[in-house]
């Protein structure tokens, strides 16, 4: 993995550089401005591009439309302050996020950000959304962060797709659906995954101040109010997956053997009775 950090103050450029090289065990070019970014970006392939939104050559943001027009790169950006114009416009062009410079953990936000995009991935996503505007606009969010998206009209498709998917981490609902809604969905889903296997983040745009209670005491893991902001789609999704990683992380050191990997007696268990219908049934077959 190839990282650019593209910022005119050197303090700054060494701290990041240092971080990711020492989290993420990366290779990572610096720039000082566009014009030397831009002769960098012609030589190599970068994974993500860490932009300055205010560079000496480009005081308004331009890098950010030059990495990703351009050269089709995921663009982190950095700024000291942000207004409004400039945030709506960082979002419109599709930004992976944005940093502001506050302290150090600002910092580590970013070697965070990147390692999660790193992970994004190998992450299957499936939308499911009667509405074709509504499906595409989040496909769209996803995809700048780099996950693979798959899409479903209803209900009944989801779990169709599921089915045929098994490797799905991570379903987005809406509520109001044809054929089956999405609580039905959620209650169907969770009958099969589990909440190690499969994540759930419920939508709607209905006014009922019941849903999200309704939704996560169904089997979803959030719910988010329709329209939302990109930052809190981006955030809500984030931290699902986070959430999963670790639950993942702690039912491996529950049941595994931390030198052999093997299957401990506490995973052998709650899981004899299967095992043991399983051997029968293998030795009448």
């Amino acid at each position: 993995m190839r990282i650019l950090i593209v910022e005119d103050n050197e303090a700054v450029s060494k701290v990041l550089r240092h971080l990711l090289m020492q989290e993420l065990h990366c290779e990572v070019d610096i720039a000082a401005d566009v014009s030397s970014a831009n002769a960098l970006l012609e030589q190599h392939s970068y994974f993500v591009v860490v932009a300055e939104l205010n560079l000496p050559d480009a005081p308004d943001g331009e890098i950010a439309q030059l990495v990703l027009m351009s050269y089709q790169t995921p663009c982190i950006v950095l700024s000291s302050n942000l207004d409004a114009r400039q945030r709506k416009k960082l979002l419109k062009l599709g930004i992976a996020d944005y940093v502001l410079k506050e302290n150090r953990f600002s910092y580590e936000y970013v070697v965070k950000l990147v390692a999660r995009l790193d992970q994004n991935q190998h992450v299957k996503v499936l939308v499911a959304d009667d509405s074709v505007v509504s499906r595409k606009f989040v496909k769209v969010l996803l995809e700048q962060q780099l996950f693979t998206v798959l899409e479903a009209c209803d209900g009944a498709e989801a779990i169709t797709v599921l089915n045929e998917t098994p490797d799905i981490q991570l379903l987005i609902t809406d509520y109001n659906m044809p054929n089956v809604d999405g609580f039905e969905l959620i209650l169907k889903v969770r009958e099969k995954f589990s909440r190690e296997d499969l994540a759930i983040i419920g939508l709607s745009n209905d006014t009922d101040e019941s849903l999200s209670a309704r939704f996560i005491k169904n089997g979803a893991n959030d719910f988010l109010q329709k329209p939302f902001v990109h930052e809190e789609f981006h955030c809500r999704v984030l931290n699902t997956l986070d959430s999963l990683d670790m639950i993942r992380s702690l039912w491996e050191q529950a049941n595994r053997d931390y030198l052999t990997k093997a299957y401990t007696r506490r995973y052998f268990l709650p899981n004899m009775k299967k095992m043991s219908l399983m051997l029968v049934n293998l030795h009448w077959a």
